[in-house]
């Protein structure tokens, strides 16, 4: 099974819904995929970014709102764990802002 995934959710009233994976793995890929998708969204649609089965990103709409709010979430979004490639968690460390992984024990002091 991919570790992250993409999948994109076209909604055509009176047809029903199509849907549509758009990729797997690379995280960084997959945000510059959902870009292009939104761009390309002139229908409603809802797009979905997992990190295995839990939900990462879930967006909704068409065209250029939807691109603004995959940028936003893309700056926003934590960074992965460089020991173990899980997402890092906000954490604070001796009063100070940090990222600590909670599969590997991992911490590192927030930029």
């Amino acid at each position: 099974m991919a570790r992250f995934g993409l999948e994109a959710h076209t909604v055509y009233p009176g047809h029903g819904v199509l849907v549509t994976r758009l990729g797997s793995d690379d995280v960084e890929e997959l945000v510059e995929t959902a870009r292009i998708w939104a761009l390309r969204a002139t229908d409603y649609t809802k797009i979905w970014l997992y990190d295995r089965s839990a939900e990462m990103l879930a967006i909704e709409g068409a065209g250029s709102a939807l691109v603004e709010t995959v940028d936003r979430w893309a700056n926003a979004r934590p960074p992965l764990c460089p020991e173990c490639g899980e997402l890092l968690h906000a954490a604070a460390l001796a009063g100070e802002a940090a990222w600590y992984c909670h599969s590997c024990n991992f911490r590192a002091h927030a930029a």
